[in-house]
């Protein structure tokens, strides 16, 4: 399961070479690029839920801090 995001700062401008994981999974790790994009490959038995945190660099990110927006391919 992939999951792409952008991480930009509250002016929306993009935050390039952050370290983005999801809590619990910092084995599986990716630094946003010039543009603040970020892909992490993650397992397939992973799902997004209410208590889903995301880290962007040291900071962890509760699931009401952030947009999810699932689609099936």
């Amino acid at each position: 399961m992939v999951f792409t995001g952008q991480v930009v700062q509250a002016d929306n401008q993009p935050v390039s070479g952050v370290k983005v994981f999801f809590d619990g999974f910092n084995t599986i790790t990716d630094e946003t690029d010039m543009n603040g994009n970020f892909k992490l490959l993650m397992p397939a038995s992973f799902t997004v839920s209410g208590q889903t945190a995301i880290y962007v660099g040291n900071k962890k990110i509760e699931r009401s801090g952030y947009a999810y927006n699932a689609a099936n391919q």
